[in-house]
């Protein structure tokens, strides 16, 4: 990606700025997130990314960001899906690639094997799909064996279909009486794919689920449907929806940041990297590390409708990578 484009996303980032705040009615940035401060070595050379597309508009904000505290650093940024930070590591001029898992066993050997060092993979955002019902819905919380009947055709884990709130409420409560109506995204979307791998075991959703066109859309339609339930990142929450607990044995975990390593539907979103053998991070793609976890870089993950991470974790990232160490 060019530094014109890479503006362009920030600037469409800025405008959205402008909607109802919607992705940050209930997810904030930590205010004990450490301040981005510039060094006082001048950078420059070009920095590659490689990888996923789910990083790529949160990457953009950064590169466009980066580049104006250093006019001789260009940013390129290449979505090739979620199957290439690897290859691009390996062979295509990657600095960085991005990928939405962890990898294998497999790639972590063979990024040793040629590349001569074990890599790093660092966490600089997170995506948590969240259940998501009305506001005034009493539904305490859902195992995800329960969220497998709501949602699947083929209920790999859930064994009685769910199709009526009253298997799930008090027969007392005002939407006991109702059927559920369920709202989901579209095949060519990252949280489909995500509920689809862990939430329904990679079964088949339910033909009555409604596709909705943005996970924004999803939400307002949840408002306005007392029966309704869908599912979205956290980062779109707004006052009107409730995202519901799932239990994991007998604990019921929200979808907070404090849950990060918990909550069952959670995806974090790493940069990934190799230092050559007896080498330090050089300075380049360690500044650009220590942007991406930092208040304005974490404020960019928000903007984009991912989890920030809390303080507390982007400390110990930061140390794991000796990230501070070089200015020390």
């Amino acid at each position: 990606m060019n530094r014109s484009l890479a503006r362009l996303c920030f600037a469409t980032f800025l405008a959205s700025l402008a909607w109802p705040s919607w992705a940050a009615a209930q997810v904030q940035t930590d205010p004990d997130l450490p301040h981005y401060v510039a060094g006082e070595e001048e950078l420059s050379g070009k920095l590659t990314l490689i990888g996923s597309d789910a990083l790529n508009n949160m990457v953009a904000v950064w590169a466009d960001r980066f580049t104006q505290l250093y006019p001789n650093v260009d940013v390129q940024i290449r979505q090739k899906g979620a199957s290439t930070p690897v290859g691009g590591l390996l062979g295509g001029g990657a600095d960085f690639g991005m990928s939405t898992w962890e990898l294998t066993n497999r790639e972590r050997a063979e990024l040793q094997t040629k590349l001569g060092s074990l890599p790093t993979e660092i966490t600089v955002a997170a995506d948590m799909t969240a259940i998501f019902v009305h506001r005034d819905n009493p539904l305490a919380s859902l195992s995800m064996d329960q969220v497998d009947a709501i949602f699947s055709s083929t209920r790999k884990g859930g064994k009685a279909d769910i199709t009526e709130w009253r298997q799930l409420l008090p027969p007392t409560a005002p939407t006991a009486k109702l059927p559920i109506q369920l709202y989901g995204r579209n095949s060519a979307t990252q949280v489909y794919g995500q509920m689809k791998k862990q939430a329904i075991r990679s079964g088949d959703f339910k033909t009555a689920i409604k596709e909705m066109p943005g996970s924004a859309a999803l939400l307002q339609a949840i408002a306005k449907d007392p029966a309704g339930c869908g599912y979205a990142g956290i980062g779109y929450a707004t006052a009107e929806v409730r995202a519901v607990p799932l239990t994991v044995g007998e604990q019921s975990i929200a979808p907070t940041p404090e849950n990060l390593d918990r909550y069952p539907l959670t995806k974090k979103l790493r940069l990934i990297y190799v230092v050559p053998p007896g080498e330090a991070l050089d300075p380049l793609r360690r500044e650009f590390l220590k942007y991406a976890l930092s208040r304005e870089g974490q404020a960019a993950v928000l903007g984009d409708g991912y989890l920030p991470l809390p303080a507390a974790v982007v400390k110990k990232l930061r140390t794991e990578a000796n990230l501070d160490s070089a200015n020390e």
